[in-house]
């Protein structure tokens, strides 16, 4: 298939919204409900420079924006006046192959900032956004957060920061990528989801990303039937288990050697 797409791009991806598909469930921040914008705002390690005059400025101008199971947040292409933070569920962001086939690039959580370089560079983005599960997002407006942006020195710095890390980020999996396996793959992706979204629970590591095999498969540029075929081996090897739609990782060690191969 070739490294058409590369998983956990930068988590500002240059994106906007696609208003027709949600906003009758759109609301303006109100004096019952900042606390909760608040709280989502201060959940982004990126804003977290932010004094408390500056998120309260942010929350009471911003949206929430409830969106269900695979629903699009917005479409490639689309220009935005604002960016988005997650506050509860995941969201992914995908494009399409010239054949038609969906492939996943990042799957995002909670505390994740989305949209924010087309906030900074008024493109259009490359990217779809959709909605892994039922996720509740906050639309922090582009003025007012521009406002505070060039403003807040370290602000500046911390969005430098990440984006120079994600880069580092992507070339690592691009080796993996590159030169790996189906097993290496989806181990790679496995890997990186664990570390953003894992969570210890009777010894082993839960990801908490509802995913299916579906949306691993096009995380990893593989088919479906090999990603279920060796996620099936993992399973009798005793390196990973499912249920439901979550992985569990029950021998890091033994998922990590499976990177050390190539």
């Amino acid at each position: 298939m070739g490294l058409f797409f590369i998983v956990r791009m930068i988590h500002f991806v240059n994106a906007s919204y696609d208003q027709g598909h949600t906003s009758d469930r759109v609301f303006k921040m109100s004096e019952a409900n900042i606390l909760t914008a608040n709280e989502i705002l201060r959940c982004s390690t990126l804003l977290g420079s932010l004094n408390d005059q500056e998120v309260t400025e942010l929350a009471i101008h911003s949206k929430m924006v409830r969106v269900a199971r695979s629903e699009v947040i917005w479409n490639r292409g689309d220009k935005l006046d604002y960016f988005a933070i997650i506050g509860t569920g995941f969201v992914k962001m995908v494009q399409s192959t010239p054949t038609g086939q969906e492939l996943t690039n990042e799957v995002m959580g909670p505390g994740n900032a989305f949209g924010l370089l087309g906030t900074l560079d008024g493109k259009g983005c490359p990217l779809t956004a959709k909605a892994v599960c039922d996720s509740v997002i906050l639309r922090v407006p582009k003025a007012e957060f521009l406002s505070v942006y060039h403003s807040n020195i370290i602000l500046m710095e911390n969005i430098t920061s990440a984006a120079t890390r994600r880069i580092r980020e992507t070339q690592d999996l691009i080796k993996f990528f590159a030169t790996g396996k189906v097993e290496e793959r989806i181990s790679a992706i496995l890997l990186t989801l664990a570390d953003s979204y894992g969570k210890s629970q009777n010894g082993h590591l839960v990801i908490t990303v509802p995913l299916t095999r579906q949306d691993i498969s096009e995380m990893t540029g593989t088919t479906v039937e090999s990603t279920i075929r060796t996620m099936s081996r993992m399973q009798k090897n005793g390196i990973i288990s499912t249920e439901k739609k979550y992985v569990i990782v029950k021998n890091l060690d033994a998922l990590k050697a499976l990177l050390s191969q190539i």
